[in-house]
């Protein structure tokens, strides 16, 4: 596994495991990018919830961030990432899940109104 980050001995982390998603356009040349209200960029995915499975997240988290029914594909692999989230004012070890995906249809407008696909 890849590790991102460094760890500081001192410091306790909230292990994060979150599902994402490598979305290619029609000509494979591009991939789906979320755009939030402060500018920053991600993969589709977020965070695991519950007991989701990792087809449960990544289709949740495509309506949430996209407005759009995401099919899930073949694994690619799995990273983690030690970080400080300003956010919420906590250490995490984010535990990464990537798979192909695609766009399967549409499921509305976005639940989350400060993110964009690009």
């Amino acid at each position: 596994m890849i590790t991102f980050g460094d760890m500081d001995l001192g410091t306790s982390y909230t292990l994060r495991p979150g599902v994402y998603g490598i979305i290619f356009n029609e000509h494979k040349n591009l991939i789906a990018l979320i755009e939030t209200g402060d500018g920053k960029y991600f993969l589709p995915g977020g965070g695991l919830e519950g007991s989701e499975s990792h087809e449960e997240c990544l289709v949740r988290e495509g309506i949430e961030e996209m407005g759009k029914l995401l099919k899930i594909g073949e694994w690619i692999g799995k990273a983690q990432r030690y970080f400080y989230s300003e956010k919420d004012s906590e250490y995490y070890l984010g535990e990464g899940y990537f798979y192909f995906a695609e766009i399967a249809g549409e499921a509305g407008e976005p639940v989350e109104a400060d993110h964009q696909l690009r």
